[in-house]
């Protein structure tokens, strides 16, 4: 888990229904606790994911450093898998491979064809 850092200019967020100040993110840094993960159907049929951290206190949800990189890897992990039905499942390819790997891979495929 990423440790977050306080802001210089605080964020602020206010409650939607009673449009008073519910906390700050420097008053929640150390309680952005749990890390996140939100999966959504789009309307096409495709996959949203987005990953954040959540105050375990007021409930507050923030996108910090590397929660892009965990969402982009946990939907790239579905695809492989075939969880997500709009791309279907793909036995051939192979997930996050290197360059040397994918390189290594080419010039063996190519010395199988000769």
């Amino acid at each position: 888990m990423t440790k977050m850092s306080k802001k210089k200019t605080d964020i602020t967020f206010i409650d939607p229904t009673t449009m008073k100040v519910r906390c700050t993110f420097n008053q929640c840094v150390d309680k952005f606790t749990i890390e996140g993960m939100e999966i959504k159907q789009l309307p096409s049929g495709n996959e949203f994911t987005s990953a954040y951290h959540e105050c375990n206190e007021c409930g507050q949800r923030v996108k910090a450093r590397g929660d892009s990189k965990r969402a982009r890897h946990n939907h790239e992990d579905r695809v492989m898998s075939g969880e997500n039905k709009f791309y279907g499942s793909s036995p051939a390819l192979t997930p996050r491979l290197s360059p040397y790997e994918q390189a290594m891979a080419k010039y063996k495929a190519k010395k199988e064809m000769k």
